[in-house]
């Protein structure tokens, strides 16, 4: 499932307001291989607990496992 400017609040221990450009919340092996394929910068965070936002926004793609 993919979101465009999705908020990154409930997804960091802080609940730092933060937003980013495109949050994806992979449902199986393919789905993985096909985002980290593409050429552009992203992170990767599962619960958010070893994170701090430090901007109000993100201009990159955000894979999130839960």
């Amino acid at each position: 499932m993919k979101k465009v400017n999705f908020s990154l609040e409930n997804y960091n221990s802080y609940g730092v307001k933060a937003t980013c450009r495109e949050a994806v919340f992979p449902e199986s092996i393919d789905e993985i291989r096909h985002f980290i394929s593409e050429p552009s910068s992203f992170y990767i965070i599962g619960s958010g607990n070893n994170i701090i936002l430090s901007k109000a926004y993100y201009d990159e793609r955000f894979l999130i496992f839960n």
